[in-house]
């Protein structure tokens, strides 16, 4: 379908049993990449862009540019960071989430929709 144009589904009048499935239409994506898609880009191909272009600028500068500071920049100091970074996110967005759309009726990953979660971090979406 033309990039912008809007798809409208309607459903037959007859019953469930004669009626038949109503197939929703999938997103298109790029392969790896088409921008008239609805998702121009794969993901694992767009951090691959970024770290291809990080180390393009790497090359063209002639040094790692540092953004830390040298007590901060320490492997251990990163990692530590990282994991509470992690574990932060896990307790302060990812529970909540999962617990809207679990009140609902929906599950967090891969299961059918039973419910429209519209409370909590779903308010913003």
């Amino acid at each position: 379908r033309p990039h912008g144009q809007v798809l409208l589904l309607s459903q037959t009048s007859c019953p469930m049993s004669e009626a038949a499935p109503l197939s929703l239409p999938q997103l298109s994506y790029g392969k790896p990449v088409d921008f008239y898609a609805d998702v121009p880009v794969v993901p694992p191909f767009a951090a691959l862009l970024t770290v291809v272009a990080g180390c393009v600028l790497w090359k063209l500068s002639g040094a790692r540019l540092n953004f830390l500071p040298p007590l901060l920049a320490k492997l251990p100091v990163r990692v530590a960071f990282l994991a509470i970074a992690v574990g932060v996110t896990k307790l302060m967005v990812l529970d909540p989430a999962i617990g809207e759309l679990e009140g609902v009726g929906s599950g967090a990953t891969f299961t059918p929709v039973a419910g429209l979660a519209t409370t909590g971090i779903y308010r913003f979406t």
